[in-house]
């Protein structure tokens, strides 16, 4: 072989393994990269710790405010909780209900009608200082803040409520931005709101939340797993031991409200709980 042959094989040796080893780098990450849903959900259950009604302020919680919302932000949390109920005219706020002991917790007037117009909720402060929130308003928010997830807790049973929450949710997104839907985690009640609210739109992700049935842990699990749901919200009280290890048989992620201690906290992810709503427990 010519001795000057030797440098153009070794190119083109080098431009072979170059070329290999490239598509070995290619084959490896389209194999390790996870699908869009899987991205999704390791988005929001990487998030430990829920801001309960979009997180406490200044020592108040249960305000749904817009400033609430701000605050725990800033303080790093990205998975946030509301309350959506509607107003006597069909739009859908953020606010636990009607009863006047929440207007007098919030500092707010108690209305002449017993469920205000939207115009009237959104004029009164909270505690004097706090906007509130509807859900366009939200809407607009997650347009902006891609990163965050919000688990919306609808309160209703009744199911013409249920489908005008959800219709009206659905709207508005589409109206605001339709990308948001994939980072809204709506709480499911029983087995028949399921079914209602995945009519409406398909969520890819939702959270049992249990608090308004009294079944059993099996009957619990089997519905779960029926309908591919992963997620289960409870208040910790409800939270067995049996019932924690049948939930982590069926690879099921708990999350318990509403938790404000460091060591209540503690002690639920020792016992194996994912994690928790707070109003002031800092992000984790």
């Amino acid at each position: 072989m010519a001795l000057h042959s030797i440098p153009t094989i070794r190119r083109i040796f080098e431009k072979v393994l170059g070329l290999s080893l490239k598509a070995v780098m290619l084959l490896y990450f389209i194999v390790s990269m996870p699908s869009l849903a899987n991205a999704q959900e390791a988005g929001f259950l990487s998030k430990p710790m829920i801001a309960h009604a979009m997180g406490g302020i200044n020592g108040h919680h249960n305000t749904n405010s817009y400033e609430a919302w701000q605050v725990n932000y800033n303080k790093g949390f990205r998975f946030f909780e509301a309350d959506l109920i509607l107003t006597s005219d069909d739009n859908l706020v953020a606010r636990h209900d009607w009863a006047p002991y929440l207007y007098e917790k919030l500092e707010q007037p108690i209305p002449q009608e017993s469920i205000p117009s939207h115009q009237t909720f959104m004029s009164m402060k909270i505690h004097d200082q706090y906007s509130p929130l509807d859900f366009r308003c939200i809407a607009q928010i997650m347009k902006h803040y891609p990163d965050m997830y919000l688990d919306i807790d609808t309160k209703e049973l009744d199911p013409v409520a249920i489908k005008k929450q959800y219709s009206m949710i659905k709207q508005i997104a589409e109206e605001v931005e339709p990308e948001i839907l994939d980072r809204i985690i709506p709480e499911i009640y029983t087995p028949y709101m399921y079914d209602m609210v995945m009519d409406i739109i398909p969520f890819q992700h939702v959270i049992y939340s249990i608090y308004m049935i009294n079944d059993d842990d099996d009957t619990i699990i089997r519905f779960m797993n029926q309908h591919q749901i992963r997620v289960l919200a409870t208040d910790p009280a409800r939270l067995t031991g049996d019932f924690l290890n049948k939930l982590k048989e069926n690879n099921i992620t708990v999350y318990a409200f509403t938790v404000n201690s460091q060591s209540d906290f503690a002690s639920l992810k020792a016992a194996g709980v994912h994690g928790v709503y707070t109003d002031f427990l800092p992000p984790c």
